[in-house]
């Protein structure tokens, strides 16, 4: 089989990529491990900015909408709301989200092989020969959305991402009362652990209940989410535990050469401060597609334009989230002291870059926000 794209992996950002390349008339085909639909480890919250940029009808997988987030960091607990009716976190199941956005690309015209794990490649001039379970796949280009340990960024001699952080799961059914006290809300528990933070998301019939660590080394991470659990105060009528990894860094140098992108976690994209992967992993697979549909005549360029336009659009994002991370997470006393003086103006920004209102440059870009906490400094001090 030979075709234009060869996009490996089922997820937000390959079914996206594969979305607009065959919206753009390239013959473009999806080689997914799994049967669909299948279970995915992941908290399943999209914010604000991951629905904008998924620009499509999500009715089939969204389990609920919650249109207020608790913010809760040492102690102190601020809840913030959106003002315009829109949700603040809407929850979903991946099996569902994966498999609706899927069904988008096919409709525009994508091929999907499922059960059809890569299983190395060869570069030749004209393109990359992929080795499958299924047999040979030709491309031109390689879109790579197979997740934070990419077996093709591997094959295709990029090292392992160092910037993984661990982050366990549960999928909880509780009983009917405990299901009520949290089924409108999604919770943060910036803290817990120390060096990261817990969350409670409610689903359509259940809670997904995790935590994560951003220390360089972690220990006992599914101790704490033990103790977590228990101090929710839920009866718990049945019980899935998943653990998985969080790219909280790209990887080292640029991230497409010799007509292979990489995109989403397999590029190392995730946002550093809340965690969350399907944001840039949507807007990446987009912006590969652009550059391949545009410049697919010239593999130099199409790489080199994809770079360009994660050098404008996400990474200059990360750099300033991976500031404020080592504030939240590596510098636990120095965040006490800051939410004491701060703590409400510091909760709204963080509702509105949640809600996907404001991004991180626009936060910290604008004087308003500085004259504002310098504010709000002073009169903590009066």
């Amino acid at each position: 089989m030979d075709v234009d794209v060869a996009v490996i992996g089922a997820g937000p950002a390959g079914a996206t990529s594969a979305r607009h390349l065959a919206r753009a008339g390239l013959q473009v085909t999806v080689l997914e491990k799994c049967e669909l639909p299948r279970y995915k480890t992941c908290g399943g919250g999209l914010i604000g900015r991951a629905r904008r940029a998924l620009a499509m009808d999500l009715t089939g997988a969204v389990s609920r909408e919650c249109r207020a987030a608790r913010l809760n960091i040492d102690g102190r607990s601020h809840t913030v709301r959106t003002d315009d009716g829109l949700p603040m976190v809407t929850m979903t199941m991946r099996d569902r989200l994966d498999l609706q956005l899927m069904q988008a690309a096919r409709s525009a015209g994508a091929r999907l092989e499922v059960s059809c794990e890569v299983r190395g490649l060869v570069r030749h001039a004209d393109g990359i020969e992929l080795t499958t379970g299924m047999g040979s796949v030709g491309a031109r280009f390689v879109v790579a959305a197979d997740g934070v340990f990419s077996r093709t960024a591997r094959a295709a001699g990029w090292n392992e991402n160092p910037n993984v952080v661990p982050a366990v799961e549960s999928e909880i059914r509780v009983d009917a009362s405990s299901f009520d006290r949290y089924r409108d809300t999604a919770i943060f528990d910036l803290g817990i652990p120390t060096h990261g933070y817990a969350w409670v998301f409610p689903k359509e019939e259940h809670l997904s209940v995790g935590c994560l660590d951003a220390s360089s080394r972690p220990a006992g991470l599914r101790n704490t989410l033990e103790r977590y659990i228990r101090g929710l105060e839920v009866e718990v009528l049945e019980r899935s535990d998943h653990g998985y990894g969080i790219p909280i860094a790209p990887r080292a140098g640029i991230l497409a050469r010799d007509r292979m992108l990489l995109t989403g976690d397999a590029a190392g994209l995730a946002d550093p401060v809340t965690c969350e992967g399907i944001s840039h992993s949507v807007l990446s697979g987009r912006l590969a597609a652009e550059a391949i549909a545009h410049f697919a005549e010239a593999p130099q360029e199409t790489c080199a334009a994809y770079q360009r336009a994660l050098e404008t659009e996400i990474l200059p994002e990360l750099r300033v989230s991976r500031w404020l991370a080592g504030l939240l997470y590596g510098r636990p006393g120095l965040r006490s002291i800051v939410m004491r003086r701060l703590g409400s103006v510091l909760c709204e920004a963080m509702g509105q870059l949640i809600s996907g209102r404001q991004s991180y440059r626009e936060l910290l870009g604008r004087p308003r926000n500085y004259l504002r906490l310098i504010s709000r400094l002073r009169s903590s001090f009066a």
